[in-house]
């Protein structure tokens, strides 16, 4: 066993002890993957509760498409919001 020495050269063989030195050899098991899956369900559901669509107006939506076209030095630029099918706010 190879004994470390710390920042302050105390003994941290425990570190030998406790981490693996090799990756673990048996597979997870149904039930471990069942629970993963799970939680990742349940990670993804209380994630989309804290999104919201942003709300924008059509005077931003205005000053976005300026913003653009001086930041990439283009000559002009369409833009369409549509909702629903709908067309909300179209331009160029």
């Amino acid at each position: 066993m190879t004994i470390w020495r710390g920042v302050f050269g105390q003994n941290t063989d425990f570190v030998a002890k406790y981490i693996p030195s090799q990756p673990r050899k048996t597979k997870p098991t149904k039930k471990h993957e069942k629970a993963f899956l799970l939680y990742r369900l349940t990670f993804l559901c209380l994630q989309s509760l804290l999104l919201n669509a942003q709300v924008i107006t059509s005077p931003e939506i205005d000053a976005l498409v300026e913003k653009t076209l001086k930041t990439f030095d283009v000559p002009g630029i369409a833009v369409a919001v549509v909702k629903d099918g709908k067309v909300i706010h179209a331009k160029g």
